[in-house]
């Protein structure tokens, strides 16, 4: 009795122009189901409730890729020695990710609808009454207890009703992530080289926010609680031989 559909316009843009190379990919799309995940339980009175946007869903996805040969070697009007061995082959490459955040899970773990449809205690099909009113999204850097969605359109279910408001029809924080890398390959001899870099990951230090609460009866409800990784920068060195 599961079901899933997925409709998307792809493109990609493949480009090289002289020191610059890039690759970029653009998706926008919907994915739809009745259970992404083992804790999607489906009602069992009436299948048509618990379809919902994807866990994995993201409206908007755009990645691009690019290396770029710095042309430092221009610095010096020489074309050998020591210093233009230094200022040539550096290259500076890139992963850039901008992204619709995943959807919102909401749930009501109190079985007040009394269909003691519950797991682990944790997932059910219970779910709040939501009044059809526009969600309001807020930036958890400065909202009030680091809120990032409205919850006043919300209401616990009523005993033995079970509540109206779908398992997924919102998105989370969005993702806006750069991975940049500063690298150069010294050839000491035909089997020996010597490679340099210096790699950061989100290099612009931008807080990416996990999912906020999507559980109603958590006092938390609507409060993100959580972040990936902030900048995290390393310097390697790798001889090949």
């Amino acid at each position: 009795m599961g079901n899933s559909n997925y409709n998307a316009l792809q493109l990609t843009v493949n480009k090289q122009v002289g020191p610059l190379r890039f690759l970029g990919a653009y998706t926008y799309s919907k994915s739809i189901d009745d259970a992404s995940q083992t804790y999607d339980l489906i009602d069992p009175y009436k299948f048509a409730l618990s379809k919902a946007l994807s866990v994995f869903d993201m409206t908007h996805n755009f990645v691009t890729s690019y290396t770029y040969e710095l042309p430092l070697h221009r610095l010096t009007h020489n074309h050998s020695g020591a210093i233009y061995r230094v200022l040539s082959g550096w290259e500076l490459a890139g992963i850039t990710h901008f992204s619709t955040g995943v959807p919102v899970s909401l749930s009501e773990s109190d079985d007040q609808s009394l269909c003691g449809c519950e797991t682990y205690g944790t997932s059910s099909v219970d779910f709040p009454n939501y009044n059809d009113e526009t969600i309001q999204h807020y930036n958890p850097r400065t909202s009030s207890g680091y809120q990032q969605f409205s919850v006043s359109q919300f209401t616990r279910e009523l005993p033995g009703v079970p509540g109206n408001a779908n398992r997924r029809f919102f998105h989370g924080p969005g993702l806006n992530d750069w991975d940049m890398s500063l690298f150069k390959n010294v050839r000491v001899n035909e089997r020996v080289s010597l490679d340099i870099r210096a790699e950061f990951f989100n290099v612009f230090n931008h807080a990416q926010f996990d999912n906020p609460v999507g559980n109603y009866t958590a006092s938390s409800f609507g409060d993100v609680q959580s972040a990936n990784s902030p900048r995290i920068g390393q310097v390697a060195m790798k001889l090949d031989f």
